[in-house]
């Protein structure tokens, strides 16, 4: 997987947390229809997927729920609607992953962004491994 620079540092650089549910599929296993059903409207809505911030920081970015947000690093950019959730840490954003297909069935197909788009990879100290700690993104309104 090709390593995505992380966002340049500015005021609206805030942190990405992906979140992972397992029901939601795998890089190699879309979503089984039957799971849709726990798919909450806080986290999907139609097509488009939701990112989470609390109220702070959707202010320090100038956006509020329901607003159209780009969120970029490097080259790779993922659309979504905002979703204010007092849960998620200041200065983050909260995404799931498992969405953004282009493949497999009408219940997977076409729903929501690619979160791994924005990612950053980058190798874990002392072990080598790849992890995506400190992904960063910028967010812009739509």
């Amino acid at each position: 997987m090709a390593k995505a620079p992380a966002a340049k540092a500015d005021d609206k650089a805030v942190a990405l947390a992906p979140v992972s549910k397992l029901a939601y599929g795998t890089g190699s296993l879309a979503t089984p229809p039957a799971n849709l059903l726990v798919v909450r409207d806080t986290e999907l809505l139609g097509k488009d997927l939701l990112v989470q911030m609390n109220a702070a920081t959707a202010k320090k970015l100038g956006v509020a729920s329901g607003n159209k947000v780009k969120l970029s690093a490097g080259t790779g950019e993922v659309k979504a609607l905002v979703h204010v959730n007092e849960g998620v840490a200041a200065d983050t954003v909260a995404m799931l992953l498992g969405f953004g297909r282009s493949a497999w069935d009408e219940f997977t197909k076409g729903k929501g962004d690619n979160v791994y788009k924005i990612l950053t990879v980058s190798d874990e100290a002392g072990t080598g491994l790849k992890v995506w700690a400190g992904s960063t993104v910028t967010v812009a309104k739509i």
